[in-house]
Parts: structure tokens; sequence; C-alpha cells
């Protein structure tokens, strides 16, 4: 009671004293609260829009960082692929990253059926690891086989055989291990294509052993691969085959051999060896192999038939070449595809038409055999667009090495399934002649001479 009549005095004086020209509303305000507080004075319309004015403004909303590229434009997969790599298109469709330079295959996947032969040959190595230009390893048959995520690269057994028409043949694959060399992650993939990261496939020792014991003492020891020198300097596909060449580089900080004097090793510390990784077509079946027989002395490989009954169980084949007769009635007939040896731009001038002349010299023994012509030759343009990396080619090569130690030499390729021959490059050393020449020269022209000048002297 006391508060209101209290309220009311207040109320009243206060009316009694406000100028009319202020638009207070006060007479619909109470000064205290229900706790007898003091309520703030009310602000004129002024104070009111000055306090506004002098409020801070509120900070400035940070800019939107611009979005990162969409993994679609840097991340490699079908779709990018051709974008940010260079393509090797040919019996298998290969891709260089054009930034870090890593290898990727865009595999068909009606290749996961499809079997391939490997073979690799140096392309240069210094001889003081017994190694050299054209050394060919090997040959073997391989398939790729999909494991959920993952292709796998399945080496092939192919020293046995097993008759298909045998009951044997449903265990033909019994205790032989097969050997997977190399696995691949999937990358990417649609209905028809598999992207494959196999960059180490070639950059490592999976596929071909390149640090062997050697049997010459004076070999210097390679090390192991330095990973980060080691590149794939060249990529080329073919119709037949796909060729890389990797650059390996061995380490061995603690190699202290000293070096012969014809060395063509720069420092024994750090090796380079250039390899080339040939993957070929399968041939097709239409081909009748040859069994071997020890009175003549072929080539061969070595299979064993385990389902045969005989105390031999021997199915060696040789290695030869497809040569089919245009006139299988005649008995001297021209083939009808021939042997074509091409002579390398390599060659030194003098020398072709004798190279031409030795190699031409062979068909008097395929005569003998039933063809007519069954080799020519040819000389490769020195503005050629083809290499002796195409097997569709079987090149005659020169090399000058500062160690020789062979004067020629002549490798194939040979289907290990059949024993044919795919490809053969054959490998002639100029430093071979000139020592000959020399050793001419010091020993039979002045034995000559002097023979010569004892009769004269002896006839006088």
């Amino acid at each position: 009671m006391k508060k209101n009549i209290l309220f009311f005095l207040l109320t009243s004086l206060c009316i009694t004293q406000v100028p009319s020209s202020t638009s207070y509303l006060i007479h619909s305000a109470p000064l205290f609260s229900d706790n007898n507080t003091f309520l703030e004075k009310p602000l004129s319309q002024k104070s009111i829009q000055k306090r506004n004015l002098n409020k801070k403004k509120p900070p400035p909303k940070p800019k939107e960082k611009p979005k990162a590229k969409s993994q679609e434009a840097t991340v490699l997969s079908l779709k990018t692929l051709n974008k940010l790599s260079k393509p090797y298109v040919g019996l298998w469709s290969l891709y260089q990253h054009k930034k870090n330079g890593k290898v990727y295959l865009k595999l068909a996947k009606k290749n996961l059926k499809t079997s391939f032969i490997y073979f690799s040959m140096i392309q240069d190595a210094p001889l003081d690891v017994s190694l050299f230009r054209g050394n060919y390893s090997d040959s073997f048959v391989f398939k790729l086989k999909r494991f959920y995520k993952d292709i796998h690269f399945i080496k092939q057994n192919t020293r046995y055989y097993v008759d298909p028409k045998s009951n044997l043949s449903r265990a033909k694959d019994a205790n032989i291990s097969q050997a997977t060399f190399y696995t691949a992650t999937i990358l990417d993939e649609d209905s028809h294509f598999i992207l494959l990261d196999i960059d180490g496939l070639f950059k490592s020792e999976h596929l071909t052993r390149l640090n062997l014991p050697s049997p010459y003492k004076k070999a210097i020891k390679l090390g192991g691969i330095n990973s980060k020198k080691t590149t794939i300097s060249h990529i080329k596909s073919y119709p037949k085959n796909t060729r890389l060449v990797t650059d390996y580089v061995f380490d061995n900080p603690s190699s202290a051999k000293r070096l012969q004097k014809n060395s063509g090793i720069t420092d024994q510390r750090y090796i380079s060896i250039s390899t080339s990784h040939h993957i070929v077509a399968m041939p097709n079946k239409h081909y009748k192999a040859r069994a071997y027989s020890p009175l003549v002395g072929y080539f061969s490989t070595k299979i064993d038939d385990l389902s045969s009954l005989k105390s031999n169980i021997s199915k060696d084949v040789i290695h030869r070449w497809r040569l089919i007769k245009k006139d299988p009635a005649a008995a001297l007939s021209k083939p009808i595809k021939p042997i074509v040896w091409w002579i390398e731009n390599t060659t030194p001038e003098a020398f072709v038409p004798y190279v031409k002349q030795g190699v031409l010299a062979w068909n008097k023994a395929f005569e003998a055999a039933g063809f007519k012509d069954a080799l020519v030759v040819k000389r490769q343009p020195n503005n050629a667009t083809w290499d002796a990396g195409d097997i569709r080619y079987n090149v005659i090569r020169w090399s000058a090495s500062p160690n020789a130690r062979f004067g020629g030499y002549g490798p194939s390729v040979v289907n290990p399934l059949t024993g044919e021959i795919l490809a053969s490059d054959i490998m002639l050393e100029y430093v071979h002649f000139t020592n000959r020449v020399k050793y001419h020269d010091l020993f039979v022209e002045d034995s000559q001479k002097r023979d010569a000048q004892y009769c004269d002297t002896a006839s006088q």
C-alpha cells in the first residue's frame, strides 16, 4: 500500500516538471521495477540515433577460399589419361605421366585371357660387368590374372607338356609352381579397360635379373638398384610388340676394384645399364613345330611329355623360321614370306656389299631344304622411321666397344611353346675387324716379306 502511494506521488511530480516539448512517454513507463530498483532513464530520438552511429560494426565475414581443383583434373583416371600423360598405343597401350614420368597401362579386359611372350635385351652396358649391347635374355610366357582389385602377372612353366586328349590333362598343373612376379592394383576401370600403375615393374628386376654372379674374375660388382636414379627413358609400342628402355643405375659406394685400362666404366661406384624390355604378342597357331634330334646341331627348347608311355619323354623342339612354300608341290619354291635381313645404318659403308654377300650366301643351304631366295637383304635408310626394337625387322647391327669380347653374336627371340623364331638381331664388333687387320699387318705380311727376303738371299 505504501509502495503504491509513493509511486503515485513521484509519478505526478515527474509529470508536472517535464516540458511539453519532450516526447517522452514516461506516463506509461514506471521508474521502479518490482524489486525497487531504479529503471534506466528513457533516451531521446537524437540520443538513440547517436548511439546507433557509435556502435561498432561487426567484423566482415572472411572471404571464402577458392575451391581446390577437382580431383578429376589432377588424379590419373581413364577419363584424364590422354590429358595428363603421353600415349604410346600399340600391342599394349602405355601412358607416361607428363609431370612425374610414371608409366601406366591401359589394359583391355579381353587380354586377361591372353598369353604374352617376354624377353629383354641389353641396350648398353660396360663389358666389365659381363653384359654388352645385344645380349638377350631367355624368353618366357606370362599371363595376367585378376584377383579382386589386383592384377597378377604370372610366369608360366612351359617345361612340361600333357596330351590334352589324355585324362591326365585334368591334373596337368599338379605340383608345378607358377611364378607370380608382379602385382598391380587397379586404379580405374570401365566396361572395356583397366588402368594399372606398372612403373615399378620396369624399374626393378622383377622381369629380368641383371645383378648375377659372373664367371669372370675381373667382373665389377654392381651393388643395388637406386630407384631414384633409375628412369624409363624410351617407350614405343608396335603392332606386334611393346618396348620400354630402362636406364638402371646401380650404386656400390664400397667398390674399390681397379678398372682395366680399356674399361667403359666412368666410376665403378655408380654403374648404368640400359635394358630394353619387350612384350610380344603370341603368334598364331598355324605353325608346325619340329622335334629335336641330337644327331643335328640345332638350338632347341627343352620340353618333357608327362603323359608319354615311352622311356624317353623328351618332346624338345628346334628353333627355326616359319617358311612356307608358295608351291608345295614344287621341289624348289620361293617362300610365301622370305626372311628379310636389314643392314643397319650403323654399318661402315665399306662393309655393306660384303655383309650383303655373306647373308645371301646362306640361300644355298636353304635351296637344299627346297626354298629358293629364302633370304632377302635390304638397307636401313638414314632417315628410317623404324628401329631395331620392332620385332618385325631382323637387323644386322654394328657397335664400336672399347673392349669387345666377341666379333659376332646372333641371338634370336623364340616362342617357348613351339620353337618358332620370331625375330633376330646380329651384333658385329668393329674393333674385332680392326684387330684382325692389325694382326694381319704385324704377323702375316711381315712373315711373307721375311720369307721372300730369305728366298731371295738363298737363291743368290
